[in-house]
């Protein structure tokens, strides 16, 4: 079952999310032990504002475990949530080390932020129904262009995206990383 996340997965979801900025090489996890960046998470989680929150998730759930999440945000909110992150930033670790060179999610785009499934559940064709589902809510909210961006490095994450036909449309740095900006049109946009 896939559905919209709330606090109570604040354990499983904040553990995939933390998977997802160690396997990016974030500034948060190489220079902050696990404990810290941890609960940086789970208070980003906790704000309704804020790019990690609960109501920014879906989540895709087998037998009551969260094996899945997709973590999506309309792209007029980014605003808001850069405002948020440098106040929970500094909460958390003191100045801001910004690490993004650019803005991940461009105007009118529904922008897939994050996207992780738990190690034992991948290869299942969980996060094609994850994809599937976030073109439905992007596309019931009016919107017809979704974004994401992919490190150069991951070419099966690449394909995947591919194959939901996503594009490259530019490339740019995170973290010193390459990563490509990839887009696609649902809907009356897309056909």
């Amino acid at each position: 079952m896939i559905r919209q996340a709330t606090k109570k997965d604040v354990s499983e979801v904040s553990e995939l999310i933390y998977m997802i900025l160690d396997e990016k090489e974030s500034y948060f996890t190489e220079n902050y032990i696990k404990k810290e960046v941890m609960a940086f998470i789970r208070h980003a989680y906790a704000q309704e504002i804020s790019f990690f929150s609960y109501a920014n998730i879906i989540v895709k759930e087998i037998e009551g475990q969260v094996v899945g999440i997709a973590l999506m945000y309309d792209s007029k909110m980014t605003d808001a949530f850069c405002e948020q992150w440098e106040n929970d930033v500094a909460l958390f670790f003191g100045e801001d080390q910004d690490e993004f060179e650019t803005s991940e999610a461009q105007p009118g785009e529904f922008h897939l932020d994050t996207i992780a499934v738990v190690e034992e559940f991948r290869g299942q064709g969980i996060a094609k129904e994850l994809l599937e589902k976030m073109d439905q809510k992007a596309y019931s909210h009016g919107h017809t262009k979704l974004s994401l961006n992919v490190s150069a490095k991951n070419i099966a994450a690449k394909r995947l995206y591919e194959r939901h036909h996503y594009k490259v449309e530019c490339q740019f740095l995170i973290s010193g990383h390459t990563y490509f900006h990839m887009t696609k049109l649902i809907g009356k946009a897309g056909h």
